[in-house]
């Protein structure tokens, strides 16, 4: 899941239907305290989670193209890059 992929509907509705997923949430969430060891928000609770695995990944250039303000603002042109990645996996009850 990428954008607006943190909607609690959305998240009731993969569980219910005990769908396994990732999700790369926008806002730092607040946990329930009694799953996270006691860190209220999400971030902190994913600093004490041990690497599972590491990855390179290859992002192309994106130029500024014909794409309205809006677009460009949140998608501004970048070079060519190897993207460094952390995986983390763990179960996080949230509030």
């Amino acid at each position: 899941m990428d954008r607006e992929g943190d909607d609690y509907g959305l998240f009731a509705l993969m569980l219910e239907n005990q769908y396994r997923f990732v999700g790369r949430l926008m806002h730092n969430r607040l946990l329930d305290t009694d799953a996270s060891d006691g860190a209220a928000k999400f971030e902190p609770a994913l600093e004490q989670i041990q690497c599972v695995a590491m990855r390179e990944v290859a992002l192309s250039s994106r130029s500024a193209g014909l794409r309205s303000p809006v677009q460009k603002r949140i998608h501004p042109p970048r070079d060519r890059r190897l993207a460094k990645l952390a995986i983390r996996a763990t179960r996080a009850t949230l509030r």
